[in-house]
């Protein structure tokens, strides 16, 4: 790889009941260039902000909620688009969980992005939505 990688987070988690909590966490992320690297891309800070809350609602219902923010400043100078680049960008979904069988469990996911940049190439929304079946053993 042409960069190396530095993290840090810190996070919170308060049960709110047997069965429920809510966590939040920070992140840092930065990325530097190796010396003699062109790739402008992974120069970097990013700061990130979670949230999480799951509840366990009865025996075969669970739900959980995340949402996060992420806002990342490149370093490097872009010639073809005559800045330098900044990201912001927000997610969230929303799970819910009902047990079938004892060894079976049904989630749906609903989900939203959304990534705002200077360089509009880079800018988008993204929806999604999942159904899965898992088996545990």
């Amino acid at each position: 790889m042409d960069a190396n990688r530095y993290e840090g987070s810190y996070g919170l988690q308060k049960i709110l009941s047997p069965r429920s909590y809510i966590r939040g966490d920070i992140y840092y992320i930065g990325e530097r260039k190796r010396h003699g690297s062109d790739n402008i891309y992974v120069n970097f800070n990013e700061y990130k902000l979670h949230a999480f809350y799951a509840d366990k609602l009865s025996y075969r219902y669970s739900m959980n909620i995340f949402v996060e923010m992420r806002d990342r400043k490149y370093k490097d100078y872009s010639n073809g688009f005559g800045n330098t680049r900044e990201d912001r960008s927000y997610k969230g979904y929303a799970t819910l969980s009902v047990t079938l069988l004892k060894e079976l469990r049904l989630n749906t996911r609903l989900g939203y992005e959304t990534v705002r940049s200077n360089e509009e190439r880079f800018s988008y929304q993204k929806y999604t939505a999942s159904l899965s079946l898992l088996k545990t053993f």
